[in-house]
């Protein structure tokens, strides 16, 4: 099964679980983040592009792309991509094409 179905598989198993108000970034954004940030890994992309934000099924809440953009100041350095936290300031980074940290 590929990322992109299985993420579309995982994201309507549950409808109940949405947010409906939560934001649905566009393709142009999520490019405009790869660009800048060098690198996305293609599950954010897919799930950021399928809804994912909406879905409150995850205890590590994935970031938007204006929020990547706002924390990888913090990270940067380390050579980290930041694409999820926690809600306690704790984030979930990826470093290269595979390597989550």
């Amino acid at each position: 099964m590929s990322v992109a179905s299985e993420i579309e598989h995982i994201l309507e198993e549950n409808r109940m679980f949405f947010d409906e108000e939560a934001p649905q970034p566009t393709g142009q954004e999520i490019e405009e983040l790869g660009e800048r940030v060098g690198f996305l890994p293609e599950s954010y992309r897919q799930f950021v592009l399928q809804g994912g934000l909406k879905d409150l099924r995850f205890s590590n809440r994935v970031l938007e792309p204006d929020e990547v953009l706002r924390n990888l100041p913090l990270v940067k350095s380390a050579g980290l991509i930041p694409i999820a936290d926690n809600g306690c300031g704790d984030l979930f980074c990826v470093r290269g094409e595979a390597e989550t940290i």
